[in-house]
C-alpha cells in the first residue's frame, strides 16, 4: 500500500479524550497529533475542517454535537472519498448502542468493539479506487453545499441574539 492513496489512520474523541482508533501506520503517531488538533477543537459543537500534515498528510474531521470523528490520508487521498467514510462510521455509530455511549464513555473504551469497524471501512474506502479519480463537477457542487450549509450556520449565529429566526 505504499505510496498508493490510503486512509491511516481513524479515531473518534470526545475533546482531547480518544474513544477509540485504528491504524494502518505505525510509523507515526496520529493519535498524539489528533490530540492535539482536539485541544485547539474541542469547543468546537459542529465543525468540518481538512487539515494538511507536513505536505505528506491530510487530518479530515467532522465534528457532530462535540464528538469528533476523525481521519488522516495521505495527501492525494481524495477528500470526498475520506468524507464519505467519515459519513460512514458517523452512520455506524448512530446504528447501533454506542450512539449515546459516545457521550460519557472513557478513553478507549470503544476500541474492542468499534477498533475493527474502522479498519474494515478504512480497508473498503481505500480500495475504492473511484473516490481516487476526480469527480470535478461532483466535488465543485459538493464544495458549494459545504459552504452555503456553513454560511446558513453563521448567519443563524449572528441573527440568534435578536431573536430573528428563519
Amino acid at each position: 500500500m505504499e505510496g498508493e492513496p490510503a486512509i491511516l489512520y481513524s479515531c473518534i474523541t470526545r475533546g482531547t479524550l480518544l474513544l477509540v482508533e485504528h491504524t494502518k501506520n505505525y510509523e507515526h503517531n496520529f493519535a498524539q497529533v489528533a490530540q492535539s488538533m482536539m485541544q485547539t477543537l474541542a469547543s468546537h459543537t459542529d465543525y468540518k475542517a481538512v487539515y494538511n500534515a507536513h505536505e505528506s498528510y491530510l487530518f479530515h474531521v467532522i465534528i457532530e454535537n462535540g464528538i469528533a470523528y476523525i481521519c488522516v490520508t495521505t495527501s492525494d487521498f481524495n477528500k470526498v472519498g475520506a468524507h464519505a467514510y467519515l459519513q460512514e462510521i458517523i452512520q455506524r455509530i448512530h446504528s447501533t448502542n454506542l450512539a449515546s455511549r459516545v457521550n460519557y464513555a472513557g478513553e478507549y473504551e470503544l476500541n474492542r468493539e468499534f477498533s475493527v469497524v474502522l479498519g474494515q471501512e478504512m480497508d473498503h474506502y481505500t480500495s475504492l479506487k473511484g473516490y481516487q479519480k476526480d469527480d470535478k463537477l461532483g466535488t465543485l457542487q459538493r464544495q458549494v453545499n459545504d459552504v452555503k450549509e456553513i454560511m446558513t450556520q453563521n448567519i443563524e449565529k449572528v441573527v440568534q441574539p435578536w431573536g430573528i429566526t428563519g
